[in-house]
């Protein structure tokens, strides 16, 4: 189990009640909103305002420019290409620009680049193939922003480009008729988190104002909001400002009116009830998202396109198969590394991981590269080694280290990079990987060291748990970046059953504090893998939901992580840090030292896994067992360690297995405990 370290915030009641007064809204609202940084009432009555004004799309630079040209496309009829992304993002916008020019009379194409033999934005080779096609105007709509050396060759070859973006500018732009991109230098617009799609729907206003004389954005977004909140909840921009109104508008079109895409892809989900962007981000998005990984990117927008459910089913389902392969492919990939990991486990004590395999599926790896940071909490880059000798990758990292800083480092052995604070692709030579291995963990090191964390935003009492708090929370949606679905602590709470669930696959426990009984759901946690015994007392991050059952509404209390209640964090995680830097530094500095064991601690680690024969839990698990305090986590760590090392027990996984051998052996043989400098008192 990887326990992230806990943030609750620290609130003031006395000035949320105030807060709530003035605001006049629920105390337990003001709470939520203030631990997230809100201390006026102007600023809570603004995030509960469903009236927010939508911005003049004019205020864009270039806008007028860009729209005024389009205009001229169309009176003149000269063919136009919406040259789109593969990503959901970008599908949306494509669908959605292509279906307005469509309807007004546009001679319109589309094209959207291959993942895996184009790759990401315009290309030399369809600019000249849409030049052979005789268009005469490009339109990017979630591209383009970087397309330099592109624009040169479209204008070379006597054609225009009008560039929608919402992604940052480089200092030099590319040569063409209009960039329309909030991100610019000199652009002055208020509101700037669009996703592509939503920068599309403003220029589609413009437009629309320029063909009929009428500013009249309510219409567009009768007929696309759904497809600009899928967009804009896919690509994890801020759900803020005017993002926060278009999803809330494209979330009712989707339950009330959806389109035959969104029916047909719930179905397939096997999603009943209310679609909330919870919903859309876990369930539609990646299975949109999915084609465009494998190569099939056509089926992904050809489903958005349909207009009869029939048709829409057959691109569903072809949807699903390509999810079904994404699933697979990354499935391999993670099993290939748990296998590397089994072969070299000294890679785990890196604070950069770096993981690389002949042909991984390119498509994949972002998602294998979040999987991995999630299961351990450090900045992780995935690579994949292709036949002409670059590896080619994605990396994902953790709040508070940098990835595009980290990169940035090693630079000079890239053929490509890009990327921003958590998140960036790579390509390098594949002979280049263990110097590249090298040189980020160099970086990393003389970084100050971060964990992963998690923001708990209230403390909750059983008797909070009811229907008017889940109403009162549904008010907070839609969820998405910048405004996550809470995360609420229960704390010290006694475990009075745990249950399996699902075949298995999931558990449920009842949990009980001053006399109140609540049930909550751990997904994808097996009873053998909880880590606590009944009795005894937990804290649990949770998230509180309703369920619908045979018509009846009731809570649901959903734990997203769980510790040993009273535990001093601080100390707990100062050891666990000190415990990965024996295995960082070759001449260990004063302060790692303390991290070493003593004899009596060695001996009670292996006492307690001889007794037991195998145990399948973290050190801190251990650590709790067998009484210690939560700074000694290190020191039962290395212990478990050098057990290993002298073959007293062995590691299987994450399982921890007795031996039982008849020589005798000395602790002072194991090299962990040697670098440590040990002494056998």
């Amino acid at each position: 189990m990887n326990r992230k370290k806990w943030n609750v915030r620290k609130i003031n009641k006395e000035r949320s009640i105030s807060l709530a007064r003035e605001a006049g809204i629920p105390a337990m609202a003001a709470l939520i909103l203030e631990a997230r940084g809100y201390d006026t009432a102007s600023q809570i009555s603004d995030f509960f305002d469903t009236d927010v004004a939508l911005s003049d799309p004019f205020e864009i630079k270039d806008m007028e420019k860009g729209a005024l040209r389009v205009q001229k496309a169309i009176d003149n009829f000269e063919k136009i290409c919406v040259y789109g992304d593969y990503d959901c993002d970008g599908l949306t916008a494509t669908a959605m620009l292509y279906t307005y020019l469509e309807l007004n009379g546009a001679d319109v194409i589309y094209f959207v680049p291959s993942r895996l033999t184009d790759g990401y934005g315009l290309n030399a080779n369809a600019v000249k193939t849409l030049k052979d096609n005789g268009v005469d105007l490009i339109i990017t709509v979630d591209n383009g922003i970087s397309a330099i050396e592109e624009a040169k060759l479209i204008k070379e070859l006597g054609m225009d480009m009008v560039i929608t973006d919402h992604h940052k500018p480089s200092d030099v732009l590319p040569e063409c008729e209009a960039i329309i991109d909030p991100h610019r230098e000199d652009d002055s617009s208020v509101f700037k988190e669009f996703a592509g799609v939503g920068v599309t729907f403003k220029f589609i206003c413009a437009l629309d104002y320029m063909l009929s004389g009428d500013m009249d954005p309510e219409m567009i977004l009768d007929q696309y909001s759904d497809l600009i909140a899928l967009g804009t909840v896919a690509d994890l921009v801020p759900l803020v400002g005017e993002n926060r109104l278009l999803v809330k508008r494209g979330l009712q079109m989707i339950n009330e009116e959806p389109r035959p895409a969104f029916s047909v892809l719930a179905r397939a989900a096997g999603l009943e009830g209310k679609i909330t962007s919870e919903r859309l981000s876990y369930y539609v998005a990646p299975r949109v998202n999915a084609a465009g990984r494998m190569g099939q990117v056509e089926t992904a927008l050809m489903l958005l396109l349909s207009d009869y459910e029939d048709e829409a089913m057959t691109f569903a389902e072809q949807l699903l198969k390509y999810n079904e392969e994404r699933q697979k492919a990354e499935a391999d990939i993670c099993l290939e590394i748990a296998e590397q990991l089994k072969e070299k486990p000294e890679l785990l004590h890196h604070r950069a991981l770096v993981f690389s395999g002949k042909d991984w599926h390119t498509g994949v790896l972002g998602i294998v590269a979040s999987r991995i940071v999630e299961k351990y909490g450090k900045p992780t880059i995935i690579l994949s080694e292709q036949e002409d000798g670059i590896a080619h990758g994605s990396a994902r990292s953790i709040e508070g280290f940098s990835i595009f800083d980290a990169l940035s480092s090693c630079s000079d052995l890239f053929v490509h990079f890009g990327g921003h604070t958590l998140a960036a692709g790579l390509g390098l030579n594949v002979d280049d990987i263990e110097i590249f291995r090298h040189r980020i963990n160099e970086y990393a090191l003389s970084v100050p060291m971060v964990v992963n964390t998690l923001d708990i935003e209230v403390r909750l009492l059983p008797t909070n748990l009811t229907l008017d708090f889940v109403d009162l929370l549904s008010e907070f949606e839609p969820f998405g970046n910048s405004n996550p679905q809470p995360i609420f602590g229960l704390f010290n709470m006694t475990v009075k059953s745990v249950k399996a669930i699902g075949r298995g696959k999931h558990i449920r426990l009842d949990l009980m504090r001053d006399g109140r009984i609540v049930t909550a759901v751990k997904f994808n946690m097996t009873l053998q893998e909880f880590p606590f015994n009944v009795g005894e007392t937990v804290d649990f991050a949770v998230k509180i939901t309703e369920n619908v059952y045979n018509g009846t509404r009731n809570v649901s209390v959903q734990i997203v992580d769980m510790r040993p209640s009273g535990q001093d964090e601080e100390l707990l995680f100062d050891s666990l840090m000190k415990y990965q830097d024996v295995y960082n530094f070759d001449i260990l500095p004063e302060h790692i030292l303390s991290v070493c064991p003593d004899r009596a601690m060695i001996s009670a680690v292996y006492m307690f896994i001889r007794d037991i024969k195998e145990f399948s839990h973290s050190a801190e698990i251990l650590t709790l067992r067998l009484g210690f305090s939560p700074d000694k986590v290190g020191s039962v760590q290395i212990s478990l360690d050098a057990l290993c090392e002298l073959g007293l027990i062995k590691k299987n996984s994450d399982t921890y297995e007795y031996i039982a051998i008849n020589n005798k052996v000395n602790l002072t043989d194991s090299k962990i405990l040697q670098k440590l400098r040990y002494k056998d008192i």
